[in-house]
């Protein structure tokens, strides 16, 4: 039943994607952006979307195409330094632009993880850090 109700959700998803935007073309005073997505388990994929369009088209996009439930994603920046989640209800009303900082951007480069995935790839992180804290203690100790 919940399968279905997925793939119900999926569909409705793909059917409600406007057509793409032509690149370079600005449509009704709006710029058109060039999402690049890098997922987790190494997929590409690209779409483009208006500046003004929602983040939380991106999330439906990856949902529907990639079959990644959105309830579980967390878009990061390619550098890093901005994250999101479908969980955060304020933050899924800002644009594309936004997310971009700068409406006027051509490509925003998105990687796209689980949040499972990303903690347990900080759990790992943390894991190696204690390690190494404890391989230098001990052959501090040996000396």
């Amino acid at each position: 039943m919940r399968l279905q109700q997925i793939q119900y959700r999926r569909d409705a998803f793909k059917k409600a994607l406007q057509d793409e935007p032509e690149p370079d073309v600005n449509v009704n005073g709006e710029n058109v952006i060039t999402v690049a997505l890098r997922l987790a388990d190494g997929r590409n994929g690209k779409r483009r979307f208006l500046s003004t369009d929602r983040m939380e088209f991106v999330f439906d996009y990856v949902d529907a195409m990639f079959e990644w439930d959105r309830e579980r994603l967390l878009i990061t920046s390619m550098r890093g330094d901005y994250k999101l989640e479908y969980s955060e209800h304020d933050k899924k009303d800002l644009t594309i632009g936004e997310y971009a900082g700068n409406s006027s951007v051509k490509m925003l480069g998105l990687r796209i993880s689980l949040q499972k995935e990303v903690q347990d790839e900080e759990n790992e992180t943390k894991s190696k850090k204690v390690k190494t804290k404890y391989n230098s203690h001990q052959v501090m100790k040996q000396k």
